[in-house]
């Protein structure tokens, strides 16, 4: 019988332990890279940032009597064609309207592989009660997808 010396053992080892951990980094970077949300086949959020947090396509926000929030949302055409997007907002107001949502752009035109920016705004009246709201994003596409690629 062969006997495998001890450092050997080790090495073998430690290089497992490499490989399992960079097998891990990419299931996980898999799984990040799918949960931003690709809208579309071509679009893709590449980024959200401002007020408030994100679960999947919900914004939820802590709001106060009076307060005015904003979060952007960044977007990326992978594709080789022109994509029209529209941006919607669900619902526009809550409380009896004493929160309203809205949208700087509803709808827009991305050139193939470009970015371009939407700004979700929230604006509490002084009436509004304090509290953590939510809206849901909504994104549709209409183009002729061609090569889609991730950024």
């Amino acid at each position: 019988m062969l006997a495998v010396p001890q450092e050997n053992r080790t090495r073998r080892s430690g290089n497992m332990k490499i490989g399992l951990m960079i097998v891990a980094i990419l299931a996980l970077g898999l799984f990040v890279g799918s949960s931003t949300a690709s809208a579309a086949g071509g679009l893709t959020v590449v980024s959200k940032t401002g007020d408030g947090i994100w679960d999947g396509a919900t914004w939820k926000v802590g709001m106060y009597p009076g307060k005015v929030k904003t979060t952007t949302i960044e977007f990326y055409n992978s594709s080789n064609s022109k994509l029209n997007v529209k941006v919607r907002i669900k619902p526009k107001s809550l409380a009896g309207r004493d929160l309203v949502f809205g949208l700087d752009r509803k709808n827009l035109t991305m050139a193939p592989r470009s970015h371009t920016e939407v700004t979700l705004v929230v604006i509490a009246s002084e009436s509004a009660g304090p509290g953590i709201y939510s809206a849901d994003l909504e994104v549709k596409v209409a183009g002729n997808l061609k090569g889609a690629q991730k950024p």
